[in-house]
């Protein structure tokens, strides 16, 4: 992949045919409208716009040639769709996805009845599992990290020739302070260089020899955590050391991410610190990411409410309001279902949409990863991996063990990378 770069958001390639020459502009955005202000920035007027805005969406995103399905996790977000979908007078089909042993429907099950529309439940066991493993290694173009991708793909297959068009909830928990993380975020500033003790327990939780892993790395990822809960980390270091890789050196350089992460902040002025990372990295990166190659693939149109431009035009201006409250922890999704439901089918413990690796897939993936584990031992250079991490991997089971228990999609990333170049006859 060297040399070879994505566009970024809102990103435009200008190539010109009389002199073969590459320009880059970026998208302008101009914010179209004033939706708060002192004089109208109470509680129930807060609530109103956003009610609008999101309607508005809604309403917009039902505009089709062919029938709109929904697809309903019976989360916060899908469930706010699917009940705004009612109101506007709408009839969606509404999928619920469940894996063998993994998801209970009693909650999806009780909202359906409480907003008046037939739920209908699509299951996947094992064997359909190790399926969609094997059909999307054979066809990911890139490495990807997100072990959710299989689920993703699996459902996507199974509405496939019962709709065309499907609305998702993705962008709710990134717009609006959905994750459990953005609390450990709360609080932290940017600061021009990595906290020098912080940076320095953060070297010592990501050495790469088992013991290390095993028993150092557990008590620095304790220290750190302390270390963010009193402030005494900045937000930029904060960020690495929640991503999903943070404590395996597997080749990345911690400086070079962390001066770039505090560049793009100082660019992206306005957006609230907490919710920066997941706004700007995480949501076009990975779930919009993976939403496309799951929907593409099964030759579905996924449509997004919540990341309708208006709707953040409006959260725009409520992150730069005096009142934290209405874009934290859900807040206004929260209050306008409010309207639809009963706060015990609202207020409840959030479940991802993920599955185990180890519980569903451990033969495949273990077989794969020692498999990749011999050409990167050749080839560690040429894809920026930290030599000592890899060699060490390939000797030891019980060091690969360990780092497919810690590290699952660190190993999910080394295997579709190595399918890819393998189906596509790249091995020299």
């Amino acid at each position: 992949y060297k040399n070879i770069k994505k566009l970024e958001p809102g990103g435009i390639l200008i190539y010109d045919l009389n002199n073969s020459s590459v320009k880059f502009e970026k998208l302008k955005w101009e914010k179209e409208k004033v939706f708060l202000n002192k004089d109208n920035a109470s509680n129930d007027s807060i609530l109103e716009n956003f009610k609008n805005v999101f309607y508005d969406s809604v309403k917009h995103h039902f505009v089709s040639d062919v029938p709109v399905s929904i697809l309903f996790s019976g989360g916060n977000d899908s469930t706010l769709i699917a009940a705004v979908s009612r109101d506007l007078g709408f009839s969606p089909r509404a999928f619920h996805f469940q894996i063998e042993n993994k998801s209970d429907p009693f909650y999806a099950e009780e909202i359906s009845k409480h907003l008046g529309f037939k739920m209908e439940i699509l299951r996947a066991d094992k064997k359909d599992i190790k399926e969609t493993y094997l059909n999307i290694m054979q066809n990911l173009d890139e490495p990807f990290a997100d072990i959710s991708i299989i689920p993703s793909v699996m459902l996507y297959s199974l509405i496939k020739e019962k709709a065309k068009v499907a609305l998702t909830g993705d962008g709710g928990d990134d717009l609006l302070h959905g994750y459990a993380r953005h609390r450990y975020f709360n609080g932290l500033s940017v600061s021009k260089n990595p906290r020098f003790i912080f940076n320095n327990i953060f070297k010592l939780s990501r050495l790469n020899c088992r013991l290390s892993q095993k028993y150092l790395t557990p008590l620095m990822i304790r220290m750190l955590n302390k270390l963010e809960k009193t402030g005494n980390a900045d937000i930029a270091s904060a960020y690495l050391e929640k991503s999903a890789l943070s404590h395996l050196n597997f080749g990345a350089d911690f400086k070079e991410l962390f001066y770039f992460l505090r560049k793009q902040i100082y660019e992206l002025r306005g957006i609230p610190l907490e919710i920066f990372y997941d706004l700007f990295f995480y949501l076009p990166n990975d779930l919009t990411h993976k939403t496309d190659i799951a929907s593409m693939f099964n030759s579905i149109e996924a449509r997004t409410p919540f990341l309708d431009k208006e709707v953040f035009n409006f959260l725009l201006t409520v992150y730069n309001g005096e009142d934290k409250k209405y874009y934290q922890d859900k807040f206004l999704i929260k209050e306008t279902l409010k309207n639809y439901l009963p706060d015990n089918l609202i207020y409840r413990k959030k479940e991802g949409f993920s599955f185990s690796l180890q519980e569903y897939l451990a033969e495949e993936i273990k077989e794969d990863f020692e498999k990749c584990l011999k050409f990167y031992v050749e080839n560690y250079e040429r894809f920026g991996l930290n030599r000592g991490l890899i060699k060490n991997l390939a000797k030891s089971k019980n060091f690969r063990e360990l780092i497919f228990k810690k590290y699952p999609r660190f190993v999910f990333a080394l295997i579709s990378n190595y399918k890819f170049i393998e189906n596509n006859n790249l091995i020299l």
